[in-house]
């Protein structure tokens, strides 16, 4: 069975429509050329092409969900670009996703919490390759696609940072540390987790520890990454952390150990 050609299932004007500003009416042209890429990619049976085509139409999506002036637009949008990265080849995809997968993880920095939800629901059905956007979960953990989590290792430690969907996205992190390739550097994620272990909320804090536990034990964060993460902590924060280091340091070791030991 070959894929499908995205193109072969859109109106010619697609492009066009999704960046209709003109008019009062225009939100509702946008929205109709969203919600036909979602319906395109379940007709396809979520098996298209990667092609060029492909991702202009995803680089459009981003831009409707990152600027579009229409906010109930927005959720649509994630949405379509989710089940669109869900339904092409991985290889196409990870090309896609290196140029999509910022401005589809700013999602998350909206002040709704509908649009930070839509946003991790459509990172879920891209990584699990599950149109139906599974829930957050180990069944979902367990089919997630490495490659694809590779493309938003990066990404992921941006977003950290800011407050807004820390949560959110470290719920969405812890579930799938276990799926990350073991060859894939996650030292980028070292000082936005360390800044989210100070965390004024203890649960932001205390899934921040278990990713920090997670990757450390399987040595994607390694003990030179850590101390330089923690080293330069104020004093104050180090004594309120201690423990927690100790124990993400104990992962890590352990893991080390492991290592040496085969």
């Amino acid at each position: 069975i070959s894929r499908q050609d995205l193109a072969a299932l859109l109106d010619k004007s697609i492009l066009a429509n999704m960046s209709n500003v003109e008019g009062k009416s225009s939100w509702q042209i946008r929205k109709a050329a969203i919600e036909a890429v979602s319906t395109a990619s379940e007709k396809s049976g979520f098996f298209l092409q990667g092609n060029k085509f492909a991702l202009e139409v995803a680089k459009e999506l981003r831009t409707r969900l990152a600027k579009d002036t229409q906010a109930n637009l927005k959720p649509l949008a994630v949405e379509a670009l989710g089940r669109l990265l869900a339904s092409v080849p991985v290889d196409q995809g990870c090309k896609i996703l290196r140029v999509v997968a910022q401005g589809w993880i700013g999602g998350l920095a909206e002040n709704k919490k509908s649009m930070r939800d839509a946003t991790i629901a459509s990172m879920q059905m891209a990584v699990t390759r599950q149109a139906s956007g599974a829930g957050i979960g180990a069944n979902a953990a367990a089919a997630a696609d490495p490659s694809y989590l590779g493309c938003f290792i990066s990404c992921v430690a941006e977003s950290l940072v800011n407050p807004v969907g820390r949560i959110e996205l470290l719920d969405w992190c812890v579930t799938h540390t276990g799926s990350i390739k073991s060859t894939q550097d996650c030292s980028d994620l070292a000082p936005a987790l360390v800044l989210a272990l100070q965390d004024k909320i203890a649960s932001v804090r205390a899934v921040a520890e278990q990713v920090l536990v997670g990757l450390g034990g399987r040595g994607l964060i390694t003990a030179t990454v850590f101390d330089r993460a923690t080293r330069d902590l104020p004093p104050a924060a180090m004594r309120s952390l201690r423990q927690t280091i100790d124990r993400i340091f104990d992962a890590i070791n352990g893991e080390m150990g492991v290592v040496s030991a085969s």
